[in-house]
């Protein structure tokens, strides 16, 4: 079987790499579960990812917390908050499939941007929450 959190973060993945909203924004290739070296600006990219056991007396199951970052240069906080925006709207309003487990609920958390070292890198970072049963 499938790791659930994992399974939660690919459809989720695979939703922002499918909308094209996103990669107006980020490029067709600006999507990424972990950065390469050399990747251009802006970019979304995966970040930690927790999970809890969330199971009730009759039914097992995981509260994940995933987080997803934007990654922009230059012009300030502003682009690293329109792609946030923009991810945000895209997964509330897509209905995301896993492999082998049942999403009982994906919800926002919350967001924050910060500025990387000196270089001029903006990080915004918007946590959501998922709850997820076995199929």
């Amino acid at each position: 079987m499938t790791d659930a959190g994992q399974a939660v973060q690919a459809a989720m993945f695979d939703a922002l790499v499918d909308d094209p909203s996103v990669t107006a924004l980020v490029g067709a290739d600006g999507v990424f579960d972990g950065v390469p070296r050399k990747a251009e600006y802006p970019h979304v990219v995966f970040g930690p990812r927790e999970t809890r056991d969330y199971s009730t007396d009759d039914c097992p199951g995981d509260e994940h917390t995933i987080t997803v970052r934007a990654r922009t240069r230059g012009r300030g906080k502003r682009d690293s908050a329109e792609i946030l925006a923009v991810v945000r709207s895209v997964l509330a309003d897509t209905d995301l499939t896993l492999v082998g487990h049942h999403l009982v609920n994906l919800s926002f958390l919350d967001a924050e941007i910060t500025r990387e070292g000196r270089g001029g890198i903006w990080r915004g970072e918007a946590r959501f929450r998922a709850v997820t049963e076995p199929v």
